[in-house]
């Protein structure tokens, strides 16, 4: 399965975190938050992911607690 340009986006951004040895508990953490994000996403470029994308997602996350 191709991956989303999101996807890619957030492996590259682990990866950095890796890289600066980052804790193994914060990777986790953002791995998590930012798998939900990616998935919310879908297969939608950085040119439509606007605030009220943004806005819905936190919305969205904050009523799943």
């Amino acid at each position: 399965m191709k991956s989303s340009v999101v996807e890619k986006a957030v492996s590259t951004f682990l990866q950095s975190l890796r890289q600066r040895n980052a804790s193994v508990h914060t990777i986790k953490a953002y791995r998590g938050d930012l798998k939900e994000c990616a998935a919310y996403a879908g297969t939608q470029g950085w040119k439509e992911i606007d605030q009220v994308t943004n806005r819905a997602f936190m919305s969205n996350s904050h009523r799943k607690g």
